[in-house]
Protein backbone atom coordinates (compact mmCIF):
# COMPACT_ATOMS: atom_id res chain seq x y z
CA UNK A 1 0.00 0.00 0.00
CA UNK A 2 1.09 3.29 -1.21
CA UNK A 3 0.60 6.45 1.54
CA UNK A 4 0.18 10.16 -0.45
CA UNK A 5 -1.54 11.40 2.47
CA UNK A 6 -2.45 11.90 5.96
CA UNK A 7 -5.72 13.62 7.30
CA UNK A 8 -6.06 14.31 10.71
CA UNK A 9 -9.00 13.41 13.16
CA UNK A 10 -10.57 16.17 12.75
CA UNK A 11 -10.02 16.19 8.99
CA UNK A 12 -11.62 13.17 8.84
CA UNK A 13 -14.42 14.31 10.57
CA UNK A 14 -15.23 17.11 7.77
CA UNK A 15 -14.30 15.57 5.04
CA UNK A 16 -16.15 12.82 3.20
CA UNK A 17 -15.27 12.58 0.03
CA UNK A 18 -11.75 13.11 -1.98
CA UNK A 19 -11.55 12.09 -5.21
CA UNK A 20 -8.50 11.81 -8.22
CA UNK A 21 -9.03 12.40 -11.71
CA UNK A 22 -6.62 10.50 -14.02
CA UNK A 23 -6.33 11.51 -17.22
CA UNK A 24 -4.17 9.64 -19.67
CA UNK A 25 -3.32 9.30 -23.46
CA UNK A 26 -2.19 6.14 -24.98
CA UNK A 27 0.55 5.65 -27.82
CA UNK A 28 -2.39 5.53 -30.36
CA UNK A 29 -3.65 9.05 -28.91
CA UNK A 30 -6.79 7.76 -27.31
CA UNK A 31 -7.55 9.59 -24.08
CA UNK A 32 -8.80 7.34 -20.96
CA UNK A 33 -9.86 9.20 -18.10
CA UNK A 34 -10.85 7.47 -14.43
CA UNK A 35 -12.00 9.24 -11.23
CA UNK A 36 -10.82 7.34 -8.29
CA UNK A 37 -12.18 7.77 -4.43
CA UNK A 38 -9.62 7.56 -2.33
CA UNK A 39 -10.89 7.65 1.13
CA UNK A 40 -12.79 4.76 -0.02
CA UNK A 41 -12.78 1.85 2.84
CA UNK A 42 -11.50 4.35 5.03
CA UNK A 43 -10.98 3.33 8.50
CA UNK A 44 -12.81 6.67 10.25
CA UNK A 45 -11.18 5.49 13.32
CA UNK A 46 -7.95 4.58 13.58
CA UNK A 47 -6.54 1.98 16.61
CA UNK A 48 -3.63 3.94 17.78
CA UNK A 49 -3.81 8.52 17.73
CA UNK A 50 -0.55 8.28 16.53
CA UNK A 51 0.64 5.16 13.73
CA UNK A 52 3.97 5.37 11.92
CA UNK A 53 3.56 6.42 8.42
CA UNK A 54 6.50 3.83 7.48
Amino acid sequence: MMLIGWFTEAAMAEVRDVHVRLRVTDRVGDTHERVIDVLKGTDRLPRRADPPLF
